[in-house]
């Protein structure tokens, strides 16, 4: 079992640094309600277990996360046929690092200083408007539960882990 956690530590890593890793795009999925919502969102950094995730603030998922901390992501490799579930829960680090704001490149800090929210109707794509305000956060997924399957031929293998007392603890289960 520890081979396995670290395997799937090590390819969380690779997610968070390798631009072409299956894992750098994942699905984060949040309650909204009673309602699940789910959206891909790219995979920043891991340190031991906690990803962040860069977003603008004013996004629904970040009002669902305050309103819930619960949640879920779901990473896929398709050319593993294997896939990494996490739960855990999300703060919204509304205070961010000036080091990561100026870490970003040019392009992407666009994506935080429109004038208007996310999910905001406009006329076309071209009539969008950008601002000097920053509206940008960091989501800092800390999760204590993994559930690990590859999908493999002559047998599949599932793991799930849970983190107790600060040690992961695991047990291979029925794919």
């Amino acid at each position: 079992m520890e081979s396995l956690l670290a395997t799937i530590f090590n390819e969380l890593l690779k997610g968070s640094s390798i631009i072409k890793h299956p894992y750098r795009y994942f699905c984060l999925s949040s309650i909204e309600g009673k309602k699940p919502q789910q959206r891909m969102v790219v995979f920043r950094k891991i340190t031991n277990n906690t990803i962040s995730v860069y977003t603008d603030i004013r996004t629904p998922k970040v009002s669902q996360l305050l309103s819930n901390p619960n949640a879920s992501v779901l990473l896929y490799d398709y050319k593993k046929m294997n896939q990494i579930q996490l739960t855990g829960t999300i703060e919204v680090e509304k205070e961010y690092d000036a080091s990561v704001w100026s870490s970003i490149s040019p392009k992407a800090k666009k994506d935080y200083t429109t004038s208007l929210a996310p999910g905001s109707a406009i006329d076309t794509p071209e009539k969008v408007l950008y601002e000097d305000k920053i509206n940008f956060c960091i989501l800092k997924f800390s999760f204590n539960e993994i559930d690990y399957l590859d999908i493999n031929r002559p047998y599949h293998t599932r793991a799930k882990f849970k983190l107790t007392n600060n040690e992961w603890l695991g047990s291979y289960v029925i794919p």
